[in-house]
C-alpha cells in the first residue's frame, strides 16, 4: 500500500500543470505589452524631440530666403535623407489687425509650419509671426 501512495505523490496533476501554464502565459503577455508600450513611447518621444528642431530649421530657411514674391505662399515637401520619415508643409499668410492698424499690419506675416511623420498620424505645428517691410518703404 505504501508503494501506491508513493507513486501517486511523485508528479503534478493535470490541473496543476494547466494552472501554472496559465499563470506563465499571463506573465508573458504582460511583459510583452509593457515592452511594446515602451517602444511606442520611445518612438513618440523621438518624434516630439525631432519635429520642433526640423520646424525651426524650416523657419530659418524661410527667414533667410523670403522676399516680396514669397509673401503669400504655400509649400510642402520632404526633409533630406537623414530625416526621410518626416515631411513638412508651410503656409505664409497676411495678418489682418485693426488694433495694429492697416499700415503696420500689411507687413505682418503669419508663418505656419507643420511637420508630419510618414509612418503614422503624428504632427507638430509651429506658428511664427514676422514683420517684413516692403522694399519701397
Amino acid at each position: 500500500m505504501s508503494d501506491a501512495v508513493k507513486n501517486k505523490s511523485d508528479g503534478f496533476t493535470f490541473l496543476e500543470v494547466m494552472v501554472s501554464l496559465c499563470l506563465v502565459a499571463i506573465v508573458f503577455i504582460s511583459v510583452y505589452k509593457m515592452n511594446f508600450q515602451s517602444i511606442r513611447m520611445a518612438d513618440t518621444a523621438g518624434f516630439y524631440s525631432t519635429a520642433p528642431l526640423l520646424a525651426q530649421q524650416k523657419l530659418a530657411e524661410i527667414d533667410a530666403f523670403m522676399n516680396e514674391s514669397d509673401r503669400d505662399m504655400e509649400n510642402s515637401g520632404a526633409f533630406d535623407e537623414n530625416f526621410s520619415d518626416y515631411r513638412w508643409h508651410t503656409r505664409i499668410e497676411d495678418v489682418r489687425s485693426e488694433i495694429l492698424g492697416v499700415e503696420i499690419s500689411k507687413d505682418l506675416k503669419k508663418i505656419i509650419i507643420s511637420v508630419y511623420s510618414n509612418n503614422d498620424k503624428r504632427s507638430y505645428h509651429l506658428t511664427a509671426y514676422r514683420f517684413l517691410q516692403s522694399e519701397d518703404d
